[in-house]
């Protein structure tokens, strides 16, 4: 049975569980790469957005990416800067194999980022698609910006309201994000200088349940809560195609937000 989200309407389960995130993403590991396909759309305008906001630069002496995952945008990053010190970061301690594959010339340090201490005076903290997943987010801009060498930049990308909204109009559960007006407003407090860009992306599937094996296969949800009662799955397939069919597809809509900041030189 697809475990994903529990109960039509339920409001049981709004609470992120560090643990099951990490149980959830330890088992999907080795199919995240092929699912994740808006994250590797995500990685690839995160790095375009880097470019344009470091001006061409092609190298940095010490980079951070936390919340890692399976290596998609890490892979990326080594292809496209040079750079003297690489560390990297999960939730998912399995995750150093995968990295490590990519990038033999780094350190991994594992753990919750909101609990771990992060490299200091590096020139670029990058991470993708991961910070939907904390509690506090102001809490990692103060990390990063203590952590960033005089200069260094800031990059994350996530995700903003109306992410995943069809399967949350249905269940009532998802995950709470903040508007990019509002990443804007906390970034402020800490760099100097940033840009905060949101798009809309809509993917097809053939049925609901397919909507549900791609959110299972990319380690969605690390919310907790009861498991579903008898004939969920058949409900929940039958509202969606009410509410979101067109043209034979049901659709799913994703929210990827594209934050770049700088701290004082």
């Amino acid at each position: 049975m697809l475990r994903i989200f529990y109960g039509i309407k339920s409001k049981a389960w709004k609470i992120l569980d560090k643990s099951l995130i990490q149980k959830r993403f330890s088992r999907r590991l080795s199919s995240y790469s092929g699912a994740a396909l808006v994250q590797q759309r995500m990685a690839e305008h995160l790095l375009e957005k880097v470019d344009d906001f470091s001006g061409g630069r092609t190298g940095f002496d010490r980079i951070f990416e936390f919340g890692c995952g399976a290596g998609i945008l890490t892979g990326r990053i080594v292809k496209r800067f040079r750079y003297r010190e690489f560390f990297l970061n999960d939730l998912v301690p399995e995750c150093e194999s995968v990295t490590r594959e990519l990038s033999d010339n780094s350190e991994f340090i594992p753990g919750d980022i909101e609990k771990i201490s992060f490299p200091d005076k590096t020139d670029l903290v990058i991470s993708g698609a991961t910070l939907q997943w904390v509690d506090d987010i102001e809490k990692i801009m103060q990390k990063v910006q203590s952590s960033l060498a005089p200069g260094g930049i800031f990059a994350f990308s996530t995700f903003a309201p109306g992410n995943l909204r069809e399967v949350k109009e249905i269940t009532g559960c998802g995950l709470e994000y903040i508007e990019p007006a509002g990443l804007e407003e906390l970034g402020y407090r800490y760099f100097k200088l940033l840009k905060c860009i949101s798009e809309t992306i809509e993917l097809e599937f053939d049925t609901p349940y397919e909507v549900l094996h791609h959110l299972r296969e990319t380690g969605v949800s690390g919310l907790s809560g009861a498991p579903p009662g008898k004939g969920w799955l058949d409900r929940f397939s039958r509202e969606y195609s009410e509410r979101f069919s067109r043209n034979g597809k049901v659709k799913l809509t994703y929210c990827p937000v594209y934050f770049t900041g700088r701290v004082e030189e």
